[in-house]
């Protein structure tokens, strides 16, 4: 350990949230503790985001104590809580709130931002990657071991170096940290796909996933194309033991935005949870990728004889699905069928005043036939209601009428989005909620409503805080005294949506046969 003044007051007390207890210099004298919490959020995107909030607490706290407000940089074992690049400091101040004990910084060694020397000692550093706890002591250890400094970024260069130079001591602090951490716990080097390559080779193999690389090659001449898929063997246990799947897309994953992630969901045991069964990411929006996939795991016999697939309204899913599983049913999302259905009113329908507010009136009418015939369980009536709404619009709506025709109004589409040719067991798996859910997670709570960057920092995130997630979920679950009744009261969260931008129908809660359409823009900022 190196001596306490060797740090900076802000470093003593970052370590001191790891309960080490670094020696402080006579100089040092520290018998107030004020409740000022800043929170660091390092957001590539914007170079240095820095969001601040405070609070004062005026009481006087004897040494080493601790506010409500603060807590260690570590919660749990697999979660860092930085991973998100946001944590929490505690500033120190001494004896009034108006001074601030400064200790001299030397220059720093920056042995973490020194790329070659993380390569070389890579391999140390994970030794005990298998066990979270061992993880997170060597993190700590090397953190102690690491003189953090102000004067010397060693990273930066342009814009950039300059508004580092505009930050104080505590966020510089801050900023190394997060960056320290990052590089010890996911970035693996400086070009995303090769830290992707070492965490499948080097990380997850190790461990018994299934490791899935697609050979895109094999049909296309573009070197840049790539599939990578990957499940634990904890995914792998529930996907076998199950036949109905959802399968889905989400994009924006990644800084490049033409990469998609795959996911198998199933339902959980849970009443209305999904649960992620196994993840593919890609830049090809082609067949291509989903064939190979689908392959995979039927020749490691995780999806051997399925019976029955969810899918977004995607030809390519369901052409993949049928070049396997023969046997296999499908059926449409029919929240997508809706929303498919919405993008085409709002471009076609249009009112003969050619008013706005007309032009909604009349799409809303459509729309809430349109969802009456596609929640109709008989099928006679089901026949009845299509015949009926094309000779109601036909005439003034021929647009929208001649897309409906082609696009939906055949026995083999019937089968793909009617209900009323939709088996009553499946009836549970008419939307795609429980993945809709699943990304809805992803993006607004493991990615903390911020785009992410790098491919290697979302392979953490499926794989160790995503995993840890699940199974400290079931291990919960299994402890729990369920009351008399058979259930517990709680909000079921998996099935709150985010609405994205764009148009959308929203159902009346009192009234089965209204609608409205509301329009949701995610561009807007409230701040002034």
């Amino acid at each position: 350990m190196t001596n306490g003044n060797e740090y900076s007051l802000d470093s003593l007390r970052f370590l001191q949230e790891f309960n080490l207890n670094p020696p402080l210099s006579d100089s040092v004298k520290l018998d107030t503790l004020v409740g000022e919490v800043r929170e660091i959020k390092v957001m590539l995107s914007q170079l240095l985001a820095l969001n601040s909030k405070s609070s004062l607490n005026s009481s006087s706290l004897g040494p080493g104590s601790y506010t409500a407000g603060a807590r260690s940089l570590l919660t749990t074992p697999a979660s860092f809580e930085v991973l998100n690049d946001e944590f929490k400091l505690m500033k120190l101040q001494v004896e009034s709130l108006a001074t601030v004990v400064n200790v001299p910084i030397p220059r720093a060694e920056n042995i973490l931002y020194d790329m070659s020397t993380a390569e070389e000692n890579r391999e140390a550093r994970w030794k005990d990657a298998s066990d979270r706890y061992d993880k997170t002591n060597v993190v700590i250890n090397l953190l102690c071991e690491t003189k953090f400094s102000g004067e010397d970024n060693g990273i930066l260069s342009g814009k950039a170096s300059v508004e580092f130079d505009k930050m104080s001591r505590l966020e510089k602090l801050g900023f190394q940290v997060v960056t320290a951490i990052n590089k010890i716990i996911y970035l693996f080097n400086r070009d995303d796909m090769e830290s992707a390559k070492i965490w499948f080779e080097e990380k997850l193999q190790p461990k018994d996933y299934l490791i899935f690389r697609g050979d895109l090659q094999n049909y296309s001449s573009n070197d840049s194309l790539f599939a990578l898929g990957f499940m634990s063997p904890f995914q792998k246990e529930r996907l076998v033991a199950v036949n109905i799947y959802c399968l889905d897309a989400t994009y924006f994953i990644t800084k490049r935005t033409d990469e998609i992630l795959y996911t198998i969901v199933i339902r959980d045991n849970h009443p209305g949870r999904s649960f992620p069964c196994g993840y593919m990411i890609t830049n090809d929006h082609s067949l291509g990728p989903i064939v190979q996939w689908l392959q995979f795991l039927k020749n490691k016999g995780v999806i051997v004889d399925p019976l029955l697939f969810t899918i977004d309204c995607s030809d390519s899913e369901m052409n993949a699905i049928n070049n396997f599983f023969s046997g296999c049913s499908i059926q449409y999302c029919l929240f997508h069928v809706s929303q498919a259905w919405n993008r085409q009113l709002v471009l076609k329908v249009k009112a003969v005043s050619g008013i706005p507010a007309d032009n909604r009136i009349l799409r809303s009418e459509v729309y809430t036939y349109l969802k009456m015939t596609l929640y109709e369980v008989d099928k006679d009536v089901f026949h009845a209601r299509i015949a009926e709404f094309i000779s109601r619009y036909e005439a003034t709506q021929t647009a929208f009428i001649n897309y409906f025709r082609f696009n939906w109004c055949d026995e083999a589409k019937y089968n793909l989005w009617s209900r009323a040719y939709r088996p009553v067991e499946f009836s549970h798996m008419l939307t795609n909620s429980y993945i809709e859910s699943w990304h809805n997670q992803l993006k607004y709570i493991f990615l903390g409503r911020s785009r992410n960057k790098r491919l290697d920092r979302l392979i953490f995130i499926l794989t160790v805080e995503v995993e840890y997630f699940y199974e400290e979920f079931d291990r919960v679950e299994s402890e729990m005294i369920t009351s008399p009744s058979g259930s517990n009261d709680h909000v079921d969260f998996d099935n709150v949506a985010v609405a994205d931008s764009g148009n959308w129908i929203i159902d009346s809660f009192i009234d089965d046969n209204s609608a409205y359409v509301v329009f949701v823009d995610d561009d807007v900022s409230c701040q002034k």
